[in-house]
């Protein structure tokens, strides 16, 4: 995945935008940070957690008898696949949207 084109297209969408507009489009933040400027930062975190499922691998291989076979399966549990995308939109002290950052894992 090209992050950084996710992250200059989303930028190009709320250019020039106001805090009134994005806090209208994406709703409350998960939080937001307080700048020494008077401006702030809205942190919208979209990560998520995705479970892989096991899988089961049989193997087949002739026996010592003749007409025979041995099998062994062998199992791999579930995986949990942590997916982190946190948005960070800077808001000047006047209301405007200054820049946005994409952090992702």
């Amino acid at each position: 995945m090209n992050y950084q084109k996710m992250q200059d297209e989303e930028a190009a969408l709320w250019k020039g935008k106001t805090e009134m507009e994005l806090l209208s489009e994406k709703g409350v933040p998960d939080r937001i940070v307080p700048r020494p400027d008077g401006g702030k930062i809205y942190v919208y975190d979209q990560s998520r957690t995705a479970t892989l499922p096991g899988q089961a691998q049989t193997t087949t291989a002739p026996g010592l008898l003749y007409g025979t076979t041995t099998s062994t399966t062998t199992y791999t549990a579930p995986t949990d696949l942590r997916i982190t995308r946190v948005w960070e939109f800077w808001i000047s002290p006047k209301g405007k949207l200054e820049k946005l950052k994409l952090l992702h894992n």
